[in-house]
């Protein structure tokens, strides 16, 4: 407050020397903008007050910018004022009007971000083949992001024992993520204690045993999510992936239907299911499969890469090599992809 950051200094002489500026509510009582308003020549500057009164220092520089005391009725009333008077100058029509197509830019424009995060920390890291099977964190994480942007839409008010049960859902998840499964797995075990039929802590836990590659316990895990949700596509491509990396790779297959049976818009299905036939050998399914996921989703960097890899295997390499190009042009900060 006594001084100006170097930073604001020359980007506020230059707007200050280009524009008259107007002050409102503003009452001058430290030292940063009026430092600068004293050693810098203005055009000239309006100063807003609303009883008539500043400080002597608001009064010098008045005095020495040749500017004016604007007796005004509040800031609303000002803001209605010069909004009116400059409206045509701007071309924004009317006001409210403006706002919703300013509102509805910017709420594109985060969608837009939104989506782009959405998709560089896509949830399943299926590239078929052993590259994306042994990518296990990052694929199960995504997963388990959803999962918890369920569970928070179906919990928006929370009080009492719900509101323990998502704090304690939402720690377990944080610690799963940064690689913590031993404390994870304990904030589990006490959201089971209070809530013993939810499907979505026996889900993380069967996430978090998988990345500890412990196959049959996530297994048990997923089972016991699924029983308690059958319905619930998501836990049956969960637990596709598991046995996938076990090699049971019919009851993957199996799996894998249910979850498009039940689910059959989602891109990641397919994708799963092509994986698991390429690894039977059964490449024209596969394919067929792939096709689907970006049919579904042609913004996905992961399918390009994974139908890259069955075209590779049935030695289309000029197809391959394109599909390997798209997925670097979607995500050219993914080292895989050019590998």
């Amino acid at each position: 407050m006594e001084k100006l950051a170097d930073g604001w200094e020359e980007p506020l002489k230059k707007a200050l020397s280009k524009y008259i500026p107007i002050v409102i509510g503003y009452a001058g009582g430290d030292r940063t903008l009026m430092s600068l308003l004293d050693n810098i020549k203005l055009n000239n500057i309006y100063w807003c007050t609303v009883d008539n009164k500043v400080g002597e220092k608001i009064e010098k520089v008045i005095e020495k910018q040749n500017g004016y005391l604007v007796k005004i009725s509040g800031f609303d009333e000002i803001m209605f004022q010069l909004g009116e008077r400059f409206r045509d100058e701007a071309k924004v029509g009317d006001g409210c009007e403006h706002m919703i197509i300013e509102t509805k830019k910017r709420c594109d424009q985060h969608k837009k971000n939104l989506d782009a995060i959405r998709e560089k920390y896509s949830i399943q890291n299926n590239a078929s083949g052993n590259n994306e099977r042994s990518d296990k964190q990052t694929g199960h994480l995504s997963n388990m992001i959803r999962a918890i942007g369920e569970y928070d839409d179906r919990r928006t008010v929370r009080t009492g024992e719900e509101a323990k049960v998502w704090e304690l859902f939402t720690d377990a998840s944080v610690k799963t993520a940064e690689g913590h499964y031993d404390e994870a797995l304990e904030l589990c075990d006490k959201i089971i204690k209070i809530s013993p039929n939810n499907a979505y802590v026996w889900y993380l836990k069967s996430i978090i045993y998988y990345n500890q590659l412990d196959y049959d316990r996530a297994l048990e895990e997923i089972g016991k999510a699924i029983k308690s949700d059958e319905d619930n596509a998501r836990y049956y491509d969960s637990r596709g992936i598991t046995l996938h990396a076990m090699g049971r790779y019919d009851e993957a297959l199996s799996d894998a239907n249910k979850a498009i049976e039940l689910d059959g818009s989602n891109a990641r299905y397919y994708d799963s299911r092509g994986i698991t036939l390429h690894e039977m050998g059964r490449y024209d399914e596969a394919l067929s499969d792939k096709n689907k996921a970006i049919e579904l989703d042609g913004s996905n960097a992961r399918y390009y890469e994974s139908r890259g890899i069955t075209l590779h295997e049935v030695g289309r390499y000029d197809e391959a090599l394109s599909d390997a190009n798209k997925a670097i042009e979607l995500d050219g900060s993914n080292a895989r992809y050019y590998d």
